[in-house]
């Protein structure tokens, strides 16, 4: 790996970190809480106290990954590359800054758990809505950082080649 290419490649590997984080609480650690614990009150109260992580780690890895891969090459692969890494940064902070803390003041206002509610009760249908949003921002945010990962990579790649 050459001088020039390791900001792209350190990128690349943050992002990658930060994938990984993010399919292990997708896919294990929320599913396996609402299998565990007793009560689906408990384990969203143990995905709500972890979530938050998850998308700031995601903002701050968008972010390093704008700055370290942001400026190598130039035309359409380092849009793309920025587009995809800035677009993690906005999907987390959609994540945090809308949907979860909005959840966070619905639960607030409420005197029983949402679990409770009726499916057609209004306060339900906001928090499922909500949930909806906080599912997709991550979701995307997951795909844009492999596109991102994908596309520095092979930026770090290609500077180690010389054209001829």
């Amino acid at each position: 790996m050459s001088r020039s290419n390791t900001p792209v490649m350190i990128a690349a590997l943050v992002l990658a970190a930060w994938l990984g984080t993010s399919l292990f609480f997708s896919a294990i650690v929320a599913p396996a809480a609402f299998r565990a614990l007793p009560d689906g009150s408990m384990a969203g109260a143990m995905v709500r106290a972890t979530l938050p992580a998850v998308f700031y780690w995601g903002m701050i890895a968008g972010l390093i990954a704008l700055w370290l891969g942001g400026t190598s090459a130039a035309g359409r692969a380092r849009l793309a590359r920025n587009l995809c890494s800035g677009g993690v940064v906005v999907c987390c902070a959609l994540g945090q800054f809308v949907a979860v803390q909005r959840i966070d003041r619905l639960r607030a206002r409420l005197a029983a758990p949402i679990e409770s509610l009726a499916p057609t009760d209004p306060a339900r249908l906001t928090f499922d809505r909500l949930h909806s949003l906080s599912v997709g921002a991550l979701g995307v945010a997951m795909l844009l950082a492999l596109a991102s990962i994908v596309l520095l990579w092979r930026a770090g790649l290609a500077s180690t080649v010389s054209p001829e």
